[in-house]
């Protein structure tokens, strides 16, 4: 638990209550000391925008049917799901704390309840003094604020915004003074301190630097020479005084509180005190939309990070800041992203000499005329204080007066990613180029259309976050423009060419962003983003279309990285275990099933460099799928004739001929020869099919094999679509069960009974995979045939003692074909390690991939307009290196 803020004498002071005001119940907020809402943590949100509400008061432990304080070392958690205001993607709340009636000096810490306390404090009660302080608080799983309080007190805690994917972006000020009733004329044109029981009026958006569609403000509020103990409330104008309070102050100092707060729709800010008193108000910045000239900074809010105590000799200034100089604070050590503008800090001063002040700015700026917060002897100051950067990173500050200083980083504000807008602007070209994509700026890879012959004519304009500079590079490696944090330039790209926006910092070079100009024959890819997918890459290649023969790399939203023209149609393509990719050609003699001898899956380095080839032994290669094994080995598909064989009967094989070909398993070494062989017309008949396609194919495809797995130990897992049937093949080579059936799945003779699934197992299914603790099968339940149904994704649990099979992933394609079926062949359904399932819905279909969550909601879908892919799989995020994806993409 983190160390109190104390130091110094105690000092006596009068008890002080907070405003006698109506006072809403808490929210759902837990007993004191007890255990906070349990939770595991979230990963580090988003960079977020800022929504500001009508304060509203979720806890005051003053009032309800048990109006008992805190205790000491116990921890109150205030639970957000039932706060309206506070939506459920929300990543941080912004809060004014208050401590009422403490027993001592102390403090108290925020954060998030999957959490335990970090080594910080958010708030230093006073002995018989009200204290407040604005909070940041993270939000994770738990979507609930833990409190800890190190004394025995009183919490008050308002809701004044929240921050999320939604919210306004942030503008940061120099710190300019809006009002100081001490020295300057007040905008309602009085002078003088502001009556008790009176607000001041201040006009603020359209003016100072301010746009006139600002939402809300972020201000220092400093009250002093008041003329007895009271309160200030900070509000929009017109909408009424909450039932809260911002500033707690006494007679005898000067008390400051930093606030996010809205502004009226008229852009004014109105500030009610409760006594006779002077006000200062100071600029931070504004909660403002994006403009093409200022699109502002986002926050990533943090678990408070103590990052400057100068009584043990954390991070700088150990024994205090020397009064009068410049002192500089040090953040190296907080990990800042490379678009950290801004930072939000928590800095409290402690066993203060005399009476005085803080300022803190961006170093490298002129110290604004200012004050961060008000020292005062014998007691804590805490205030927050949202600051620039200058332009080393770095924060500085003044102290009129020896003081300790602690410093807790509690979030940061940044652009979203190092460069703001990529612009390509219009053109007096017939076909004005634009991107494929939109711009996000955690997006890296984008793409435009180049025309078949030529040059395009891209101009393109950048914009990066303050302390960044943007050089945009030509294909041949050649400066565009002029570089800086807004640049400019024409570059002039042919087919295949990519121009590349390298953001620096200095030497280092933060994010490279690249436009892919594709041939014009490239499929069309138009991608419907919901929420953010998983990382990894998607593997796809056109089958069938109208368009060029391509194999394809595309990142996580959607954007063809790398590619590779074919001289014919492509089958499944994978990335082998050495990195690169194989994939087999698609010839007109077997659209159906593997008849051409000269087929054979093709192994190729990203830079085009053929590896390996495999085929398979005395019989052609079937396209339909490759295993690769430990020591080289493939598993792959073929075909072998048996001619005159009596067939059941109806429905008739295609020419009406007694010709069949059975699927058979071929394991390869290294040299190509066939080291163990499993044939379907050992272990299956011609009565075991359930469809027989007319394929105007020569002969019957009795079984139609179309997916290889192989199980933990070994066993092989294979789809036979026209037996409406997934087999478990024993491989034991030199084993008295080598080649036996385990199980069946699906079919007359299914081994196991379909619980929880509507249609009674799959028919006609593609890409059947088991997990790797063999107790799932996924597989595309195309349909084929089955009039008016749709082709399904779908994932059974197994349950081999008891011989079930129960549905618990299914998703129906979205959209139906033109004629029989719905996608009626091929696809790919994998299950990935975070939970989501990528499913390639296979045939002439859209969309042709789609990505679900954990909850079955679509996260991502990606229609290829005019073509189609047999497969596309999605693998890991570090399966492959996005620059040399870039370097190695088009012709080799």
């Amino acid at each position: 638990m983190s160390r109190p803020i104390t130091g110094g004498v105690a000092a006596l002071l009068v008890a002080v209550g907070l405003p006698l005001l109506p006072a809403a119940p808490a929210t759902a907020a837990t007993p004191a000391c007890a255990a906070p809402i349990a939770a595991a943590p979230t990963p580090t949100p988003a960079p977020a925008g800022f929504t500001p509400v009508t304060t509203e008061r979720l806890l005051d432990t003053r009032t309800g049917p048990d109006p008992t304080p805190v205790g000491r070392d116990c921890v109150i958690a205030v639970d957000l799901h039932e706060v309206a205001a506070v939506p459920a993607d929300a990543t941080a709340v912004a809060l004014n704390l208050t401590a009422v009636d403490a027993a001592g000096r102390g403090f108290v810490t925020a954060y998030p309840c999957g959490t335990t306390a970090p080594l910080a404090s958010n708030l230093n009660p006073r002995l018989g003094d009200p204290a407040a302080n604005l909070v940041v608080a993270p939000l994770d799983g738990s979507h609930a604020v833990c409190l800890f309080t190190s004394v025995a007190t009183h919490l008050v805690v308002d809701l004044i915004g929240w921050f999320g994917p939604a919210g306004l972006p942030f503008h940061p000020d120099t710190g300019q003074r809006l009002v100081d009733t001490r020295t300057t004329a007040r905008p309602d044109r009085a002078s003088g301190p502001v009556a008790s029981g009176t607000e001041l009026v201040l006009p603020v958006a359209g003016r100072n630097g301010v746009p006139a569609d600002a939402g809300a403000v972020a201000v220092n509020i400093t009250v002093t020479g008041a003329a007895g103990a009271g309160f200030a409330v900070a509000h929009p104008c017109g909408a009424g005084l909450p039932p809260t309070s911002t500033v707690n102050f006494l007679a005898t100092e000067s008390r400051a509180n930093h606030a996010y707060v809205g502004l009226s729709d008229d852009g004014r800010l109105c500030i009610f005190t409760n006594q006779t008193a002077e006000l200062v108000v100071d600029l931070a910045g504004w909660f403002a939309p994006a403009s093409p000239d200022d699109r502002g900074l986002l926050l990533t809010p943090r678990t408070a990070q103590r990052v400057v105590d100068t009584r043990d000799g954390t991070g700088p200034l150990a024994g205090g800041p020397p009064p009068g100089a410049e002192f500089h604070l040090d953040l190296s050590g907080a990990a800042l992203a490379d678009d950290t503008a801004a930072v939000v800090l928590d800095v409290v001063t402690t066993d203060t000499s005399a009476p005085g002040y803080v300022t803190i700015y961006p170093c490298g700026a002129v110290p604004p005329p200012t004050s961060s917060l008000n020292q005062v002897v014998g007691n804590e100051a805490t205030n927050v204080v949202t600051v620039g950067l200058g332009p080393d990173r770095s924060v500085c500050g003044r102290t009129n007066t020896a003081t300790h200083l602690v410093v807790d980083l509690l979030g940061t504000y940044g652009a979203g990613g190092p460069v703001q807008d990529i612009v390509i602007a219009p053109t007096d070209q017939v076909d004005s180029p634009a991107l494929n994509q939109p711009f996000d700026p955690g997006t890296l890879d984008y793409t435009v259309r180049c025309p078949e012959s030529g040059p395009l004519d891209l101009p393109v304009d950048v914009r990066v976050a303050p302390g960044l500079i943007a050089t945009i590079l030509s294909p041949a490696g050649l400066t565009i423009g002029e570089p800086g944090i807004h640049t400019a330039g024409h570059a002039a790209p042919v087919a295949d060419d990519a121009v590349t926006v390298r953001v620096t910092r200095g030497e280092v070079v933060v994010a490279s962003y690249s436009i892919r100009c594709l041939p014009h024959d490239f499929p069309t890819l138009r991608t419907t983003l919901r929420t953010e997918p998983g990382p990894g890459w998607f593997l796809s290649g056109t089958a069938f279309g109208s368009t060029g023969n391509y194999v394809m790399i595309l990142d996580d939203h959607g954007t063809p990285v790398w590619y590779r023209r074919t001289s014919t149609p492509v089958f499944d393509v994978r990335r082998t275990v050495d990195g690169n990719l194989a994939w087999s050609p698609l010839l007109a003699a077997n659209l159906g099933f593997g008849l051409d001898p000269t087929t054979t899956y093709v192994e190729e380095a990203l830079d085009g460099t053929q590896v390996r080839s495999y085929s398979t032994a005395g019989s052609p290669t079937d396209h339909h799928d490759l295993v690769q094994l430990p020591g080289g080995h493939a598993l792959l598909l073929t075909y072998e004739l048996e001619q005159h064989v009596v067939l059941p009967g109806p429905p008739a094989c295609a020419d009406a001929t007694d010709d069949v070909w059975w699927s058979t398993i071929q394991e390869l070494d290294n040299d190509g020869l066939a080291v163990w062989t499993w044939r379907s017309r050992d272990h299956l008949s011609a009565a075991d099919s359930t469809y027989l396609p007319l394929a105007g194919i020569p002969g019957c495809d009795l079984q139609h094999a179309d997916s290889l797995d192989v199980a933990a130990n070994g066993d092989v897992i294979v789809s036979l679509a026209h037996l409406d049937t997934v087999l478990r093949i024993r491989r034991n080579p030199g084993g008295l069960d080598d080649g036996q059936i385990v199980w069946r799945l699906g079919g007359p003779a299914s081994t196991f009974t379909f619980l929880d699934d509507p249609l009674g197992g799959p028919a006609r299914q593609h890409d059947a995979r088991l997990s790797a603790d063999g107790t799932e099968l996924s597989l595309v339940d195309n349909r084929t045939g089955k009039t008016g149904q749709r082709a399904r994704a779908v994932i059974y649990r197994l349950d081999t003692t008891n011989s079930t099979a129960r549905l618990v992933f299914a998703q129906d394609h979205s959209a139906p074909l033109t004629g029989e079926g719905w996608s009626a062949g091929m696809g790919s359904v994998r299950r990935q390690a975070d939970g989501h399932v990528v499913v390639g819905w296979g045939d002439q279909t859209m969309p042709q991939l789609t990505e679900f969550d954990t909850d079955g909601t679509p996260v991502l879908s990606v229609d290829m307009i005019d073509a189609w892919s047999y497969r596309t799989v999605k693998v890991p995020a570090d399966a492959f290196d996005r620059d040399v994806l870039r370097a190695t993409a088009g012709p080799p």
